[in-house]
C-alpha cells in the first residue's frame, strides 16, 4: 500500500512539472515604438542622400527602395543607438576583399545592444533569453512571417528551401562594447551581423531618418 502511494505522488510530482512547463508565459521583449514605415522628411546642414537599390529591408512594400519611395536620408550626427534603428554602415575591408560585388557600406537594423546576449532560435531573435516582439524580430518574407507565408503562398510558388529559412538558428552572441548586433529586415535578401559580426560604433555613417521630400 506505502509503495502504490509512493508510486502515486511521484507520478502527479511529474504531471504538475510537465503542466508548469507547458503552460509557463514565455517572456517577452516587446518594440512597440519602432515604426514599420519611414516617413517623408527634409533635409538639413548635417543629411545627405543614399539612392538604395537593393530589397534587403523589404517587407513587401519595396521597403528603403529608393525606385520606389525617394533616396533615403541619411543623418551624420548619430545618437545613441537605440533597439529598431536603421544605421548605414561601412563594410569591413577583409569582407570586401573576400566579396568584390558588394557594395562599400549598407543598411542594418539595430536589434541587439552592448552588454547584450541575441541568439536566433527556428527563425526568431532572443535577446537575453527573451523573445524580442517585434515587427523585425523574426524571420520573414514579403512581411509575412511562417505561419502566414505558408498560408497564403501556395506550394508551386514557395522558395527554395522554406522551411530551412523561416527555422534558421544562430548560437547566443554577447554584444561587446561600442558595437551593436543589426539584422536586415529581409534575412533573405541581405548581410549583416550574421555574416559580418557585430558592428562597431567606428563602422557607423549615419542614421537613416527617412524618405526624401
Amino acid at each position: 500500500m506505502k509503495k502504490n502511494y509512493v508510486v502515486i505522488s511521484l507520478l502527479v510530482a511529474v504531471i504538475v512539472i510537465v503542466v508548469f512547463i507547458t503552460f509557463q508565459k514565455e517572456k517577452v521583449l516587446a518594440d512597440t515604438t519602432t515604426p514599420e514605415k519611414l516617413p517623408t522628411v527634409e533635409q538639413t546642414a548635417d543629411t545627405y542622400l543614399v539612392e538604395w537599390l537593393f530589397d534587403t529591408m523589404d517587407r513587401g512594400d519595396h521597403d528603403f527602395e529608393s525606385h520606389e519611395h525617394g533616396k533615403l536620408v541619411i543623418s551624420e550626427n548619430i545618437p545613441t543607438l537605440q533597439r529598431g534603428m536603421v544605421v548605414y554602415y561601412e563594410i569591413a575591408p577583409r569582407f570586401l576583399q573576400e566579396n568584390p560585388n558588394l557594395a562599400n557600406s549598407t543598411l542594418g537594423r539595430v536589434v541587439a545592444l552592448p552588454g547584450e546576449t541575441v541568439e536566433i532560435k527556428e527563425g526568431k531573435v532572443y535577446i537575453d533569453g527573451q523573445r524580442l516582439d517585434a515587427f523585425y524580430g523574426e524571420a520573414t518574407r514579403f512581411g509575412m512571417n511562417k505561419e502566414q507565408y505558408f498560408q497564403e503562398v501556395a506550394p508551386e510558388k514557395r522558395m527554395n528551401q522554406a522551411e530551412d529559412y523561416f527555422n534558421e538558428s544562430m548560437p547566443a552572441i554577447t554584444v561587446e562594447d561600442n558595437t551593436v548586433f543589426v539584422l536586415v529586415d529581409c534575412w533573405l535578401r541581405g548581410h549583416d551581423s550574421r555574416y559580418f559580426g557585430l558592428i562597431s560604433m567606428e563602422a557607423m555613417q549615419g542614421v537613416v531618418l527617412g524618405y526624401e521630400e
